[in-house]
């Protein structure tokens, strides 16, 4: 494997961003139309983009929490599939909501949702 001696000259942080506010894009229509599968499945994947983010600690946790509403997720689309019910429980919109918000904190906390630069270019090249 090859090994790097310093820091590129190139970095993905404008698409890393760019990535994360198309996932935010899509929680927030799927929350609003109600799309259990749609707004599970984004959170996955926003929860993968900030793994590297999350704290070793919680890992776990969000993990447990992912299964869980997977869980859930699959039982709903069954029941809406053979009933042609849409929409979602209480239990599901708050878990997926919750999920939401505590990732969007881990954005937060690692300084990914910076308010206070005037420049965004400083916010991502040297925060």
């Amino acid at each position: 494997m090859e090994q790097f001696d310093g820091p590129s000259e190139f970095n993905m942080a404008v698409a890393y961003l760019q990535r994360l506010h198309v996932l935010l894009m899509k929680c927030d229509e799927s929350s609003i139309m109600l799309d259990c599968y749609g707004w599970y499945h984004t959170l996955t994947a926003l929860y993968r983009e900030l793994s590297t983010d999350i704290k070793e600690e919680h890992q776990l946790g969000y993990g447990k929490t992912l299964r869980e509403l997977n869980q859930i997720v699959v039982r709903e689309t069954n029941i809406g599939s053979r009933t042609g019910r849409n929409g979602m429980t209480s239990e599901l919109y708050f878990g997926l909501h919750q999920l939401e918000i505590d990732l969007r904190k881990v954005m937060k906390d690692r300084g990914l949702q910076n308010k206070t630069s005037q420049d965004p270019s400083r916010a991502v090249f040297n925060g």
